[in-house]
This record gives structure tokens, C-alpha cells and sequence, in this order.
């Protein structure tokens, strides 16, 4: 017996010492002070995710070779919004990276794949400070983990699916993943022409409706009279919505004590007239908002010709003056069909097109 515990604790020993040594020596910190950070941040022709490092698909087949005997789980590495994860749960195991501790994660054992969220980067985490070169530490910390993952044939995927507007510090990342999706069609071409990426690297992945996030809607009743709630909309919006709605329900000799237009969207529920922003046509994007409405029973409506009132064929209502405003409440508040009817069966038209399982089966198998 203690000859076989000796000969268990050598093979363990080596087999460490071997999983050691294969990895990179973790190189020195580079020392930047705050004064020549601010400099680098601020220059026009500067990004804070240069970097000569770039996906070289020759170099992650060898690492998966290479890489065979290192302890692989099934598991998937995350950089991801909570909106993401909602929808990844029961499909497998995945855990949260931080900047400051994927390190000690990985050395106990390496995931399938690396998936990141732009909406997280971008909005949400720590990594966002990461990349402006904030208190968690400077960008090299994103390139270190890249690094390491294509060095252990690690697959990376990045669904850059942020709304559209903002500051293009995702493209500064496009060459350093096996795999790249993109929910705006504008941002797809942009990515994919200005960076030179092949055409089997990038692809369009527009956000999508999760059937198993639905709320309940069957027991609103008939007559049930919907909130509109305007949150992110103007004043001037929001003002016109009350008087609207003031004269429609004083028309149909319909009274309530209630607020019938509020402005927090934080107060959503199950059977609301939801305001999402409107994106153009062209630019294809279905944001999280229009999704988060249409799962909490609600039936979201557009300020202005959009993406999601083409997409689907104009079941989605368009709202953009008094004469359009008082046509969506009135037929909403119609006692022949009711609220309830009319949410699900908008869902279910969505779901048709727009099915977040297909989003799931490409994130998880790139």
C-alpha cells in the first residue's frame, strides 16, 4: 500500500510539472504612468486596443495539437451582459472572467471556448474600465487573455451585438477572434471591408426572442386598459402620449384614476405599450430593450420607422405623431380582441423570424 500511494503522488507531481511548463512565463507588467496613459488615450490616431497581436487560425489548430494533454472541461469562458447569460442558463456551464482573476481560473483547468459579449464590454463591467485604462488595469490585460487562448487552441468567439452609435472600440478587436459575429448590418460591412476579414470569420447575428423567457400574459382581462411607458423618450413625447391617451379613453367614455403614461421603464409590466428606440432600417438591429419588452407581456412600439416595424412585416406599431397614437391605443384597448391575445400572438410571429435558439446554437458551436 505505500508503495502504491508513493507511485500515485510521483505520477501527480510530474503530471504537474508537466502542465507547468507548457505554459508561456507570464511576462512583466509594462509600467505606464497616468500622465503618458492620459496622452496615449487622448491621441486621435491611437486606439487602446492596438496591438501587433492578430487570430492566426494555423497557430490555434497547432495549440489545439499541442494542447491535448492539458486537464480540458466543458465548459465556456464568459465576458458576458446579464441579458446574455439569462439566455445562455441551461444550456451548459459558464463562468464570469473578471480582468483580475481569469489567471487563477484557467490554471485549474481550461474551457471549450472563450465567448464575448460587446454589450458587456462596452456598457456593464469591469472590462470596460479595463479597456479605457481604468483602475482594473490597462488593455494588454484583455490581449493577455487572448493570447493565452489561442496559445492553448482555445476557441474565441466575440458577438459584438452593442447598439449602434457608439465609439468603434470593438473593431479594434475583430483580428484577435477565431470568430465574429455582428447584430448591425452597417457594423457587419464596416467590420468585414475596412478590416479585411475573411467572409467565413465574420457573420451577421442580429439579438433575437427567447420563447423561454415569456412572461404570462393569460391572466390579464379583456378589458384590460395598457400603461404606455415612454422611458428614454423626450418630454415633448411623453406629453403628447398623455393627451392622447386622455382623449381616447374620454371618447370611449372610459374612466381611471390611474397614470396611463409613465416614464420609468422600471415600472414595466405584463401588458404595457413599451417605447423602444428606433434603428434604421439598413442597420438591421433588434436591440435587447425591444426583446426585454416583448418577453415581459408587453407589446413594444416604435417612435419612427425602424428595423423591427419592417423586419416583422408591421406588426410592430409605429407611433410617431397623434393621429398614429391614438390608432395604436384604440386598437389595443379593442374589446373584440384583447390585450392579451394581441401581445401573444406578436410573440409568437417574432419567434418565427427572430428565434434566439439559432443565436444560441452558433455562439456555442463556432
Amino acid at each position: 500500500l505505500p508503495i502504491t500511494i508513493f507511485a500515485f503522488l510521483i505520477d501527480r507531481v510530474f503530471n504537474k510539472l508537466r502542465i507547468v511548463l507548457s505554459k508561456k512565463k507570464p511576462k512583466k507588467k509594462l509600467q505606464v504612468s497616468e500622465e503618458k496613459l492620459a496622452i496615449t488615450l487622448a491621441s486621435a490616431d491611437t486606439s487602446p486596443l492596438e496591438s501587433d497581436f492578430s487570430f492566426d487560425p494555423h497557430t490555434l489548430t497547432l495549440a489545439k495539437y499541442l494542447s491535448t494533454n492539458l486537464p480540458v472541461a466543458d465548459w465556456t469562458a464568459v465576458i458576458s451582459s446579464d441579458w446574455l447569460q439569462a439566455r445562455l442558463t441551461g444550456y451548459g456551464e459558464f463562468i464570469q472572467l473578471q480582468p483580475n482573476d481569469w489567471q487563477a481560473i484557467f490554471d485549474t483547468r481550461l474551457p471549450e471556448r472563450l465567448l464575448v459579449d460587446s454589450l458587456d464590454l462596452l456598457e456593464h463591467s469591469a472590462w470596460r474600465s479595463c479597456l479605457q485604462g481604468g483602475a482594473y488595469g490597462y488593455p494588454a490585460k484583455l490581449n493577455d487573455l487572448l493570447r493565452y487562448c489561442q496559445s492553448r487552441g482555445i476557441e474565441t468567439v466575440l458577438w459584438h451585438n452593442a447598439e449602434p452609435g457608439g465609439k468603434r472600440v470593438v473593431a479594434e478587436m475583430v483580428s484577435q477572434f477565431s470568430k465574429v459575429y455582428v447584430a448591425d448590418q452597417q457594423e457587419y460591412l464596416y467590420l468585414r471591408d475596412t478590416y479585411n476579414v475573411a467572409s467565413e470569420k465574420i457573420e451577421f447575428l442580429p439579438l433575437a426572442l427567447d420563447g423561454r423567457q415569456c412572461a404570462s400574459v393569460a391572466e390579464l382581462s379583456k378589458d384590460h386598459m395598457p400603461r404606455i411607458v415612454v422611458g428614454g423618450a423626450d418630454d415633448k413625447y411623453a406629453s403628447l402620449a398623455r393627451d392622447v391617451y386622455a382623449e381616447v379613453l374620454s371618447k370611449s367614455g372610459r374612466n381611471t384614476d390611474q397614470e396611463m403614461v409613465i416614464t420609468n421603464s422600471d415600472d414595466l409590466a405584463v401588458g404595457d405599450l413599451c417605447w423602444v428606440p428606433s434603428y434604421p432600417v439598413a442597420s438591421g438591429y433588434l436591440s435587447e430593450r425591444f426583446f426585454d419588452a416583448l418577453e415581459s407581456g408587453c407589446i413594444p412600439f416604435n417612435s419612427s420607422v425602424s428595423a423591427a416595424s419592417t423586419l416583422f412585416n408591421g406588426c410592430i406599431p409605429v407611433a410617431s405623431d397623434r393621429v398614429s397614437l391614438t390608432a395604436m391605443i384604440e386598437t389595443v384597448l379593442d374589446a373584440e380582441v384583447s390585450i392579451a391575445s394581441q401581445q401573444k400572438a406578436l410573440c409568437q410571429h417574432v419567434l418565427e423570424q427572430s428565434n434566439f435558439n439559432n443565436c444560441r446554437k452558433k455562439l456555442l458551436t463556432a
